[in-house]
């Protein structure tokens, strides 16, 4: 497994199209002897009509039932692998990743092939999946820093498609039927709206040929017969200029501190935008040394951390920032922020963004370890770079590299300058 050939593919990102206009991005390795790959619908919740909260995420959970029916083909495909095969929803994705040694590869693409193209369609099915979103929507009302999120992006980001619940509410999803789920695959289970991506040490070329046979006549588009009537989705209710609320609302609750979450949306996550936006959250809360702890290390009655979360979908996100406060200097606290934020484009030098590169490119290459923001990563970097160039030598690894080379100064005043102004910076205060 160290021949110069894998030695030389382990550096190697390829980017192309199937016949039926899929786009694919391997990336070749021989650091494991296990094969992943991942379909990657553009059909997430913020793609639900207005109407069928839910939906998305439903229709994830059936994309996976016949594995649970020893009747249906892709159980029997299943076994013939040892896969394992996971999905999940976000506002903009449905992914489906899959992953079992390498002398599977053509059974696991086979599998996932089958799933997408004989999506399950079945009333008593249906209706065991709704029961066990209903499950998952109860586990999430009952953590606080979960409720904590949640009132900040309904209350700050009202209207944005990123905030509405993944999993709909208890009423969309209860009205949701087989034709709704059958709307939902007319309209993305096709080569516009997918992606491949896969990571192993396979042959680039045998590869591409098994995904040929295996999506060989996938429908290139949606049918004429898309159900667009009262298919308008909650992302096309957002405006282009839209702009966050400033709000402050105190929730019922005891705690020992107040948590302040700040944060501002509507942030475009392509190219070097993406990694501005990443540089800015690393320069704010990223560990002790960070600008937020900075600004409160002396005031120790303050301030007990600073956490940062940062949601990026390909047009547009949010980012959060979570300080934890003591309550009876909370309003001092916020104030001395709001005072220090305004003085923020005066602490971005050339120098400390320099330092700043090094800690961004090791925090991205760290996470390439794991398998499944490394898949999310070839995912962007898939949609960053293809019609560029069909290969990007250095695979991942260059890219990062790449990025963080390009980030300068400019680059992330600017950012701060359109998307984190403080008169576009939203509060909430609530008990921790």
């Amino acid at each position: 497994m160290n021949s110069p050939e894998l030695n030389r593919m382990a550096a190697l990102m390829w980017i192309d199209r199937l016949s039926c206009g899929m786009p694919i991005c391997i990336q070749t390795s021989d650091e494991s002897q296990l094969l992943s790959i991942s379909v990657w619908i553009k059909g997430g919740s913020a793609h639900d009509p207005v109407d069928k909260g839910g939906v998305a995420h439903l229709c994830e959970h059936l994309l996976l039932r016949p594995l649970t029916l020893p009747n249906s083909r892709a159980y029997q495909i299943s076994l013939k692998t040892g896969a394992l095969v996971n999905a999940y929803t976000d506002p903009e994705w449905v992914a489906i990743s899959a992953q079992a040694p390498l002398e599977h590869a053509k059974h696991l693409i086979r599998l996932l092939s089958v799933l997408i193209r004989n999506p399950f369609l079945e009333p008593d099915g249906m209706k065991a999946e709704k029961e066990v979103i209903l499950q998952e929507l109860r586990e999430k009302e009952s953590g606080f820093e979960e409720h904590l999120v949640n009132i900040f992006r309904e209350s700050a980001f009202t209207g944005n498609p990123c905030v509405q619940p993944i999993g709909g509410t208890p009423k969309t999803l209860g009205a949701l039927n087989i034709s709704d789920a059958q709307g939902y695959y007319t309209r993305f289970l096709n080569a516009s709206k997918m992606l491949i991506t896969v990571h192993g040490g396979a042959c680039i070329s045998n590869l591409i040929a098994m995904l040929e046979e295996a999506f060989q006549d996938f429908p290139e588009a949606a049918s004429s017969c898309d159900s667009a009537k009262n298919e308008v989705s909650t992302s096309a209710q957002v405006l282009p200029d839209y702009r966050p609320v400033r709000i402050n609302k105190q929730m019922s609750g005891k705690g020992s501190g107040l948590g302040v979450l700040a944060g501002f949306g509507s942030v475009p996550r392509n190219t070097t935008r993406y990694w501005a936006a990443l540089a800015f959250e690393v320069l704010m809360a990223d560990g002790p040394q960070s600008l937020l702890n900075q600004w409160f290390r002396n005031e120790r009655h303050w301030i007990y951390g600073a956490f940062s979360m940062t949601e990026a979908f390909s047009n547009w996100g949010s980012q959060f920032f979570l300080l934890r406060l003591s309550h009876d200097r909370a309003e001092d606290a916020i104030k001395y922020l709001g005072q220090q934020w305004r003085g923020l484009p005066e602490f971005v030098t050339d120098e400390r963004v320099d330092a700043l590169k090094n800690r961004l490119a090791s925090r991205a290459l760290s996470s390439l370890a794991i398998p499944q923001d490394r898949m999310t990563m070839m995912r962007d970097a898939a949609l960053a770079e293809i019609g560029k160039s069909k290969k990007l030598e250095g695979g991942l690894d260059a890219l990062v590299a790449q990025r963080a080379r390009e980030l300068n100064s400019s680059k992330l005043l600017s950012y701060i300058r359109n998307y984190a102004e403080w008169d576009r910076v939203s509060l909430v205060c609530g008990p921790i």
